[in-house]
Formats: structure tokens, sequence, C-alpha cells
């Protein structure tokens, strides 16, 4: 027992300066790939992250801009078809209070709907026809049983 006592008891050698070197060498090394590594892991991670926040930032304004455009044109096609149906109606007005039957009795003239003759009907609807942004507009008299 006593030969083995004495092996474990030996110092060891004393670790050569080269080697010490080396060995830092290589830890140095070692540290600055580390580091390295996470750099450009890091540099990745932020520049998917930046990528990712801009495009759902574009797409955000882009569905924003989109939006406001289609409301834009609904609104605009919902006024032009007001003003269209506005003008017919004031033209209607126009033609029932004039040549209606009772306009006729207030008159004291015997009735003449449907059977009318509206002078000069191209030039009455010439402004109708610039206000409402129309190609034509006729003249179609709703005829019902009591007439």
């Amino acid at each position: 027992c006593q030969p083995q006592a004495a092996a474990a008891a030996a110092p060891a050698p004393a670790p050569n300066n080269a080697d010490v070197q080396s060995s830092q060498d290589r830890r140095v090394c070692c540290i600055r790939g580390f580091m390295i590594t996470t750099l450009v892991v890091v540099t990745a991670v932020v520049a998917a992250f930046a990528g990712w926040y801009v495009a759902s930032d574009e797409r955000s304004n882009f569905e924003l801009q989109y939006l406001d455009a289609v409301s834009k044109v609904s609104l605009q096609f919902q006024h032009r078809v007001d003003v269209k149906q506005d003008t017919a109606q004031i033209f209607s007005a126009m033609i029932t209070s004039r040549y209606g039957n009772k306009a006729q009795a207030a008159m004291g003239r015997p009735p003449l709907w449907p059977n009318v003759t509206v002078p000069d009907f191209q030039e009455q609807t010439a402004g109708a026809l610039d206000m409402a942004d129309g190609r034509a507009l006729s003249f179609n008299p709703i005829i019902t049983q009591d007439v």
C-alpha cells in the first residue's frame, strides 16, 4: 500500500509557460467565437423583428388607405345616385304640378292627364340633365285604372 501512497504524494510537474499561453489563447479564441456567434444571432433576430414590424406597419397602412379609398368611392357613388334621383323627383313634381289633374281642376279646366303634351320638353330637361350628369330624361306617366 505504501508504494501507491508515495506515487500519489509526488508533486505534479510544473506547467510549461508555453502550455499556459496556448491554453489562454484557446480560451480567448473560444470566447471571441462565442461573442461573434452571439452578435450574429442577435443581429439576425433584431433584423427579423424589424422586418416583421415594417411589413406589419406597411400592411396596416395599406389596409387603412384601401378602406379610406373604398369609403370615398362608395360615398361618391351614393351621392351621385341621390342627385340623379332628386333631379328626377323635382322634374316629376314640376310636370305633375303643371299638368296634373289637381292642377287643372284648380284652374277650372278639365283633366288632361295622362294625355299631356309638354312644350319644349328638351329645353326644360337640359338643366336637369346637366345637374344630374345624366344622358337622357324621358317622360313616362304612370297610368292607373281611375284615369
